[in-house]
């Protein structure tokens, strides 16, 4: 958000956006993590920025199928192909529905032939420990790590140096210590991504001395992951011990107490103007799934409230469901795990069965799709389920393209106004046979 920190003086895309449209007298919104607000009126050179053009002419999209993760699929589709887009550069592993769009494809690493450069906490555990990704098997074909591809593209620009010391001032790495690794890596014609994960097992190394009693080497940071997984630097029951809120130390708040109040959305209101989205106290908001006169009328027999979801053997939207054994695993089940779910009760009064395929319309937006129905007594007769991990239409997807129903092309653009992400359940869906 901050402009000082650009070259060029001017926040990140979707911040302008943001300011932009708060000076318009719109909400926007006040912390837009999300990719994509603003960006196709950028790409249609439609976008300001105090009355500057804010024109986007690339992407490089790493590991990323918007695609299909954002919504709506058409949008990112209009962007990617527009006659004003000079560069769409995709580093992935295989096809996707994005890379269909790609002028240039950089082949990526698979995770099990993956090192990552870099240590991490451990996520929601709540010890106090470091991990990161291990590769199980040298890579097979000519794929890079995407530390080594943005070096590359880097050292072409003849930005290397900076880079380098712009990754370790974000990392916390030693320079010195990254220097070598990246001098010795060059000798020996080894990945620079190892260098990187060197330094960062140096620097886990020198946090361990206020825990462990003496600092510790990168060897032996990287002995204790590949044995245990993890450095465990303190337990969850330690840390309870000594920093347990508010019994040790005080809350982050102005009292030190808990408080069920929050200064951060109040700051929002105070310089948009209230919105019950980002009222201090929690206030209750009446969901919006229709508009107009229909918003408080009964659901019509063949309308349905849409709910989506993940399922347990692929991610969400990702191209690891064209695995042929996550494929088999998943055929047993394929019902559940690609269909769209409907009450049985419900079905049996439309006269409708399972696995018949029926025309699903967002009735708020306009967009259809086709699904092949579930028939189940595990979900509510006024609602359906989309699972969101099928869908795809790339063919050279071998094993998924073509399965399943793709829940990019029934979301609408909605964004909510604190973090713009998406609205993507709000609105009501009809069913007809096909």
């Amino acid at each position: 958000a901050n402009p000082d920190n650009w070259s060029h003086g001017k926040p990140a895309l979707s911040f302008a956006w943001a300011a932009e449209e708060q000076a318009q007298g719109r909400p926007g919104a006040m912390l837009p993590a999300m990719a994509d607000p603003g960006l196709l009126e950028a790409v249609k050179g439609e976008f300001t920025y105090k009355g500057e053009p804010y024109r986007l002419k690339a992407f490089i999209m790493n590991a990323a199928n918007p695609v299909r993760h954002y919504f709506p699929a058409g949008r990112w589709e209009e962007a990617l192909s527009h006659k004003d887009v000079e560069l769409v550069m995709a580093i992935d592993v295989l096809p996707s529905d994005t890379t269909l769009y790609a002028d240039v494809i950089l082949p990526n690493h698979t995770y099990l032939e993956r090192n990552e450069p870099l240590l991490y906490p451990l996520g929601p555990a709540p010890d106090l420990a470091y991990t990161t990704r291990l590769r199980t098997v040298d890579p097979l074909y000519d794929t890079r790590d995407s530390a080594d591809i943005f070096l590359e593209i880097a050292r072409r620009m003849d930005v290397f140096d900076e880079y380098v010391a712009g990754v370790a001032e974000y990392a916390g790495l030693d320079i010195n210590v990254l220097q070598s690794e990246i001098n010795a890596a060059q000798s020996a014609g080894t990945p620079l991504n190892e260098a990187f994960l060197n330094a960062a097992f140096e620097a886990t190394g020198r946090l361990a001395k206020p825990f462990k009693g003496r600092q510790m080497s990168g060897a032996e940071v990287e002995a204790v992951i590949r044995d245990k997984g993890l450095f465990l630097l303190k337990t969850a029951e330690e840390l309870l011990a000594e920093s347990n809120m508010p019994r040790q130390i005080p809350l982050p708040t102005s009292s030190g107490r808990l408080e069920l109040y929050s200064p951060l959305l109040a700051s929002f209101a105070a310089a948009a103007g209230y919105l019950p989205n980002w009222d201090p106290v929690t206030v209750y908001m009446p969901p919006i799934t229709r508009d107009g006169d229909k918003a408080g009328a009964p659901l019509a027999k063949d309308e349905f409230y849409f709910t989506y979801g993940k399922v347990p053997v692929v991610s969400h939207a990702s191209t690891n469901n064209n695995n042929p054994l996550l494929a088999a695993v998943t055929q047993p089940k394929k019902g559940a795990f690609m269909g769209l779910w409907i009450n049985a009760a419900k079905a049996a009064a439309l006269g409708l069965r399972d696995e018949q395929e029926v025309e699903v319309e967002n009735l708020r937006y306009g967009p259809k799709i086709k699904a092949r129905l579930f028939v189940t007594e595990l979900i509510r007769p006024d609602t359906v389920f989309l699972p969101s991990a099928f869908g795809s239409r790339n063919p050279r997807l071998s094993v998924a393209g073509g399965k399943g129903s793709p829940l990019s092309e029934i979301m609408p653009y909605s964004i909510e106004p604190i973090a713009a992400s998406f609205m993507s359940q709000e609105f009501t869906v009809r069913l007809r046979p096909i």
